[in-house]
């Protein structure tokens, strides 16, 4: 299992081009402040919300970091997995439509 930090930065490399200016400056102040849990929370989100397909690992990744141990906090962590589980939705869609 990858870093924390690792899964992020991974994360940050596939949604760049979808997350808008105040969005990815928000994203750098979390970085910076130490706060991967929240660069992770807003990436995840962004990658759902805009139906940004992930390989089904770093979804994987990214639900434990976030879940499994608890980066997420815990008001916030049920919408997490709510994003977490529209990504996974989103990859079986495009099983059935193949």
């Amino acid at each position: 299992m990858r870093s924390l930090s690792e899964v992020r930065d991974d994360l940050l490399l596939r949604v760049d081009s979808a997350l808008g200016d105040e969005t990815r400056e928000v994203t750098q102040l979390s970085i910076d402040a130490g706060e991967s849990a929240g660069a992770l929370s807003l990436t995840v989100s962004v990658a759902a919300d805009q139906e940004i397909r992930l390989p089904p690992s770093l979804i994987d990744e990214a639900e434990y970091w976030g879940v499994e141990m608890k980066a997420i906090r815990a008001p916030f962590r049920a919408s997490f997995q709510q994003k977490v589980d529209r990504l996974r939705a989103l990859n079986r869609r495009d099983l059935r439509s193949v």
